[in-house]
């Protein structure tokens, strides 16, 4: 197997549908978690994270123990499991309103209580999730490719995040957009735009560098690694960055350096590739925003010569 072969094949056209139904999906579990979950500074208590099979909430607090809900892209079914061994699973491929009468029918049967808001964040017409019989194709092979494609990115992502010493956020799957991210801050506090949703003012209330891996759409039908900045600080976007194939990018709402996801895949090393681009769009970032470098990014741990007990 070659280095290419472990990044799968994403081809916007056959997986468009599938994403869609699968982003309501995991609205439903995002939302959830979001409930259960003590806030945290610019919605870090709100991503699903990777897990071995899928997407998880991690542990949530509920009674006197804990809920995990996994989005299983293996076996392509949630499954709700408490603490004391209760467990109730729901089968994907059926309409998100069935889906999410199972959702609630699961968490009566395991005695939980949470309310949620049912209408969709940040998507264009959004249709209440009880009503949404519109979202219901489901490919299982899809499916699984757009987890496969996110393992490989979060393990990108975890070798990124190595030696920078401020506040970032673990890779995650951030459920309002769909899309797959990890962010870091410089450590001082920013102004929001005036006028935005309080979800947005509430993740741009910190200096901030996103990378993010998006599965595109129908204007720009093609999966791609984009990294952002805020504030984006002057001249920014006359920075160099690697490899080549990247470049700025004005999107509806912001400008972005972008790389396609298929010049990476393609590339002699696909993981090599991808941490040029997180670390040389990142230093375009933080050297515009005048972030203290020397501090943030002292030395990687060096926990080697730690033995075992």
């Amino acid at each position: 197997m070659t280095p290419q072969d472990s990044w799968p094949e994403l081809r916007y056209q056959d997986y468009n549908e599938t994403r869609q139904t699968l982003h309501m999906y995991t609205q439903v579990i995002g939302k959830i978690r979001l409930a259960l979950t003590p806030p945290l500074a610019q919605w870090g208590h709100a991503p699903l994270r990777l897990s071995a099979d899928g997407f998880t909430t991690t542990p949530l607090w509920a009674g006197d123990g804990s809920l995990n809900a996994d989005v299983d892209l293996i076996r392509h079914e949630t499954r709700f499991e408490r603490s004391d061994g209760r467990r109730v699973t729901i089968a994907h491929g059926t309409t998100v309103a069935e889906y999410y009468g199972g959702v609630r029918s699961a968490l009566a049967e395991l005695g939980v209580t949470v309310r949620i808001n049912p209408v969709p964040q940040e998507v264009a017409d959004p249709i209440p999730f009880d009503q949404d019989a519109k979202h219901h194709i489901y490919d299982p092979e899809q499916a699984n490719r757009l987890w496969r494609a996110a393992l490989r990115v979060g393990a990108v992502y975890d070798q990124s995040a190595s030696g920078f010493w401020g506040k970032q956020t673990p890779p995650g799957l951030a459920w309002g957009g769909g899309d797959f991210s990890m962010t870091r801050f410089s450590g001082r506090a920013a102004q929001p735009p005036k006028g935005l949703p309080r979800i947005m003012t509430g993740s741009l209330d910190a200096e901030s560098v996103t990378h993010t891996f998006v599965l595109g759409s129908d204007d720009a039908p093609a999966p791609a690694f984009i990294t952002m900045g805020f504030p984006p600080g002057p001249g920014v976007e006359s920075a160099r960055v690697e490899p080549a194939e990247a470049g700025w990018v004005q999107m509806p709402s912001m400008s972005v350096f972008a790389l396609g996801y298929d010049t990476v895949r393609g590339s002699s090393d696909p993981e090599a590739t991808l941490r040029s681009f997180l670390r040389s769009t990142y230093e375009a970032f933080a050297d515009a925003g005048r972030w203290d470098r020397t501090l943030l990014e002292q030395r990687a741990p060096n926990l080697t010569a730690v033995k075992a007990a």
